[in-house]
């Protein structure tokens, strides 16, 4: 049985960074801030690992690559993760560098059986590692998981069937449901009023979530972003939220009238029904200050044919959980330019369309083709947060798109 072991040194004059099979191990050095003891720094990846309900601690004498390169040495504190077979351990070693100088190495190792439990992993220990403000810059392992999401095909979705609670989009439609997918194909968008509100308790539950950035340039974007799954919306008390957005697909499946393609669905999308749900949704956070400038959620692909877009979002779906929310007071509109869709630079939306500004009130139900530039205007409220989710359905198509190409972000940032 393969094992893929992934390790990262964290030492004060550089950090290096090794993925080790059974027979190589390949180094990349970084630098980390300094001014942390090895006890600091240990003791701080205690308290980030064992908040992770999924490790169990063990020990386990060090190991050694066939190269003859010690892979762990003194001091491991060694964790299981049971329900992927896997491992996790920690060295922290002093060591005596070319000038005499002292420093400690912080090694970190993954051991998995397989890829997918490796990025699993990776990505899962980039989140809970954040927590090293100050301490080290995560880009090494940011790029890793940069690397290994760029290299995966384009995901297709989940077949809306397994997932859908139709009575929860058939409630807020009832009658009006012919009038909505009406103005949602010839406006390119519409906004529904929902019942479904978000409490001040399920926002205080969100704000345990939301505790990364996004990781893009911050003159483009600012706002905080977290995603989750059936199981933890239902954990933090918004299964509602989560059910209701992934509801509308299954709609829009049913009753929406599609524009006519020249290309062949990808499996589970069909002609009939088209689009597919992605496997989580998304809960953005803006405070004061924060925005998010002209962009589109599937742009044109830049010298490419006119039809070649960057992934298989068709239709972006935000519910706002903000209760008394007034964009003209408060900022934060979802600023929509209309008929943008055949825009390559989203600034070019500025001046050559019109816009819709729609308030982010709680409730608020927006649908828009995905195609569309749109932004997110700067929040001027001093004691308001902008919560909303968001859901993108797919039509995934044999039409050569690769994907979202994924950044590891600022390659000497200590405040991850």
């Amino acid at each position: 049985m393969m094992v893929f072991r992934l390790s990262l040194f964290f030492s004060y004059i550089a950090t290096t960074f090794v993925i080790v099979d059974c027979l190589v191990c390949n180094q990349i050095r970084i630098p980390v801030s300094s001014g942390f003891t090895s006890d600091s720094i240990e003791d701080q990846w205690h308290h980030l690992i064992d908040s992770f309900e999924y490790f169990e601690a063990e020990n386990k004498p060090p190991t050694q690559c066939i190269s003859g390169s010690t892979i762990g040495a003194t001091n491991r504190n060694k964790y299981a993760v049971p329900l992927l077979g896997a491992k996790i351990y920690i060295d922290v070693n002093t060591r005596e560098y070319s000038n005499n100088q002292e420093f400690s190495e912080f090694l970190l190792s993954i051991e998995t059986t397989n890829k997918d439990d490796m990025i699993f992993l990776s990505t899962k220990l980039l989140s809970i590692l954040k927590g090293f403000n100050g301490i080290a810059s995560l880009y090494p392992l940011r790029k890793l998981v940069a690397t290994f999401y760029n290299e995966l095909p384009p995901f297709t979705g989940i077949d809306v069937s397994l997932q859908a609670n139709f009575d929860a989009i058939d409630n807020i439609f009832s009658n009006r449901g012919k009038e909505f997918m009406y103005k949602l194909k010839h406006d390119g968008f519409v906004v529904v009023k929902s019942p479904i509100k978000t409490s001040p308790y399920e926002r205080s539950n969100l704000s345990k979530l939301l505790v990364e950035k996004t990781g893009q340039d911050k003159a483009v974007r600012s706002d905080t972003v977290a995603f989750i799954t059936n199981s933890e919306a239902k954990k933090y008390s918004v299964g509602t939220q989560y059910d209701l957005l992934m509801a509308i697909t299954s709609y829009l499946n049913e009753h929406l009238e599609f524009e006519n393609s020249m290309y062949q669905p990808l499996p589970p999308g069909t002609r009939r029904r088209p689009l597919s749900n992605p496997k989580d949704i998304q809960i953005a956070s803006y405070l004061k200050g924060e925005f998010y400038r002209e962009h589109s959620d599937n742009s044109l692909v830049k010298g490419a044919n006119e039809n070649q877009r960057k992934n298989y979002r068709c239709y972006t779906c935000i519910l706002y959980c903000n209760e008394n929310w007034d964009y003209i007071q408060d900022g934060g509109a979802l600023r929509l330019y209309k008929d943008s869709v055949s825009i390559v630079n989203p600034k070019d939306a500025i001046e050559k369309c019109e816009y819709v500004d729609i308030n982010p009130d709680n409730g608020e139900l927006l649908i828009f083709d995905s195609r569309l530039i749109h932004s997110v205007q700067k929040v001027t409220s001093s004691h308001k947060e902008r919560l909303a989710f968001t859901l993108w359905t797919l039509r995934p198509e044999d039409n050569g798109c690769v994907g979202e190409i994924y950044d590891a972000g600022e390659k000497f940032q200590f405040t991850n």
